[in-house]
């Protein structure tokens, strides 16, 4: 039988060697908070705000950044749609500047109104799309832009003093959640996370002795159709039974390198969380979720998985160690 150390060594070399970074933390350039939609009138269209992008850590401080604006006839999702569409504005965006976390980071603000490049008629669903120069090689827009954001649903039709838009959800397939549900094992001091209907259903009526629920819940993304989405893998090991532990991650490093572990079998994919930004934070949509290790006691693996910071502070005063990224250990962003 494997020993304690030989099951966890693989995420420990993880967390310590700094190989498994935030999705949102390699280098690509995102949204850094949500953009409102913009005003068009005839010709020309206004900005709604700052538009704000980082990267981190900051591997492309010369990039050359440039925010688009696409229209299409219907709607847009990478995966999901392809629908015709054309670009009808394009602005530069400042030089990406350093922050002490060691992001880069740009700031658009401007209320100024710009020519389209393209005349707009009836309805069209806008979306924001982030280029970025030089990124890497694609072979069509939009799809090779690097981060994209909806920005609402324009009518022509309607008088310009009062445009029409009505901003997500617009796609009810796109937003489609699953409850993610937790247990608690006293025998075993472990908790334990389920997205499955079916398992859920088995728990609650006692199929597996020793499980209850704690009364905490959250929603998660049943699809990844956004490219600010990360797939939860799930894996399960009985290398020292007879307890057994399941252990989740949003890092695609980490869950490669758990897949090929002999004392871990993968179980597939169980929703998809929203990324979080290098600092622990949600800026998109969300709150975040932590990730917490019982530091090998009662010999065996364990993680729990909270979006109640009063939760992740008792564990912490267990002895339980903050894992995920940034200052807070977070691994994604849920929705409660």
């Amino acid at each position: 039988m494997p020993s304690f150390r030989t099951v966890y060594s693989i995420f420990l070399y993880c967390l310590t060697s700094g190989a498994c970074q935030s999705p949102m933390a390699q280098g690509r350039y995102f949204f850094d908070a949500a953009p409102l939609p913009p005003t068009i009138e005839g010709n020309t269209l206004r900005l709604g705000g700052t538009v704000s992008v980082r990267s981190e850590p900051c591997t492309r401080p010369d990039a050359a950044l440039e925010l688009v604006v696409w229209a299409f006839h219907s709607q847009y999702w990478p995966g999901v749609s392809a629908p015709q569409g054309y670009d009808i504005l394009t602005v530069p965006m400042p030089n990406p500047s350093p922050t002490p976390s060691g992001a880069c980071a740009s700031e658009l603000r401007s209320s100024a109104s710009y020519p389209l490049s393209n005349p707009i008629s009836g309805t069209n669903y806008l979306v924001y799309f982030l280029r970025v120069q030089p990124s890497a090689s694609c072979l069509q827009a939009p799809d090779c832009y690097e981060s994209f954001f909806d920005a609402g649903t324009y009518n022509s039709q309607q008088p310009p003093s009062t445009p029409q838009y009505r901003s997500a959800p617009q796609l009810p397939a796109y937003h489609a959640t699953l409850n993610a549900v937790e247990y608690y094992h006293a025998a075993f001091d472990h908790y334990f996370l389920t997205t499955l209907g079916s398992e859920i259903a088995l728990l609650d009526n006692g199929y597996f002795p020793g499980w209850a629920r704690t009364g905490q819940t959250f929603e998660v993304y049943a699809n990844g159709w956004s490219n600010v989405r990360g797939p939860v893998c799930r894996f399960f090991s009985d290398a020292l039974a007879p307890k057994s532990s399941h252990f989740f991650t949003t890092d695609a490093d980490e869950c490669g390198l758990v897949k090929v572990s002999t004392d871990w079998i993968y179980e597939g994919v169980i929703g998809y969380l929203t990324l979080p930004n290098y600092s622990s934070q949600c800026p998109l949509e969300g709150v975040p979720l932590y990730r917490l290790y019982n530091n090998g006691m009662g010999d065996a693996p364990n993680h729990r998985y909270t979006t109640s910071l009063t939760v992740r502070a008792e564990m912490i005063a267990k002895g339980w160690i903050s894992e995920g990224y940034g200052p807070l250990g977070t691994i994604g962003c849920v929705f409660i």
